[in-house]
């Protein structure tokens, strides 16, 4: 749902607050909630590598990897495999678990840097959630270099939710105190 930034104090006011005021627990509760949604995700999509790929002669599921169980800054989640002719070339694939509405998610600093750097080999997999542990793959969108095709596509919009700073030069920082 969008609401015009006009009505935010009626809409905050009849929610009394509830969306500036988050408890600590809350937070703790959705972040677990999202982080367990995620890896069923995952889970989901590395069967449906398996299944796309059982009946290539030189495929095995093994082949198939989570990287992120044990590297959560390669950029992505899952190693596969797109098969060319005879063979098999490795393809990275992030899993992202979206809103079957808007399919909203999130890119980290890692995942654009992979995508930027291996366009022809890196994959946005959006699979919708449609309920506990249940997702949509009939909806679900397969973007092959989602730098070029989202990040800087006209047809995916951009939100800025949060920035990171550091200082670049302490000659120019005035200290107060």
């Amino acid at each position: 749902y969008y609401i015009n930034p006009k009505y935010n104090s009626v809409v905050n006011k009849n929610m009394n607050g509830s969306l500036r005021k988050m408890s600590l627990n809350t937070l703790e509760k959705i972040l677990e909630n999202n982080k367990r949604i995620g890896y069923q995700a995952e889970l989901a999509v590395m069967n449906f590598e398996i299944n796309r790929l059982k009946n290539h002669t030189h495929f095995t599921p093994d082949l198939i990897e989570q990287v992120s169980e044990d590297n959560t800054r390669a950029g992505y989640d899952i190693l596969s495999y797109m098969p060319d002719e005879d063979i098999l070339l490795p393809i990275k694939i992030e899993v992202k678990a979206v809103s079957p509405i808007d399919y909203k998610f999130y890119l980290s600093e890692g995942e654009l840097s992979k995508a930027k750097e291996e366009p022809d080999n890196y994959y946005l997999y959006l699979l919708p959630v449609i309920g506990e542990n249940q997702f949509d793959f009939n909806k679900m969108f397969i973007i092959q270099d989602p730098y070029n095709n989202v990040v800087l596509s006209k047809a995916w919009n951009e939100h800025i939710q949060s920035r990171s700073y550091s200082l670049n030069n302490w000659s120019h920082m005035e200290i107060s105190t």
